[in-house]
């Protein structure tokens, strides 16, 4: 049972870090074809934070939430880690 659950568990990360990859790829695309485009990224409200898209996406927000005092706490956490 235990090795069952840490299989399908291994095969998940598996997929997520291809498609992560796969992300990263059509991005290199995107960027190569496009140089002058200024792409823009954004975690979508989660506080996601991959130092990676930053080489994709010069500007990138860690979330499209407007209220100040949670961008402020996401920023100041940022600023810690980062």
């Amino acid at each position: 049972m235990y090795s069952v659950f840490w299989t399908h568990y291994l095969i998940k990360q598996l997929n997520i870090h291809r498609y992560i990859l796969g992300v990263y790829g059509v991005l290199e695309r995107l960027t190569s074809a496009f140089t002058d485009v200024l792409f823009e990224g954004c975690s979508v409200g989660s506080g996601r934070f991959d130092a990676r898209m930053l080489y994709y996406y010069p500007q990138y927000w860690t979330s499209d939430d407007t209220d100040i005092i949670e961008r402020l706490y996401m920023h100041i956490v940022q600023i810690t880690i980062f």
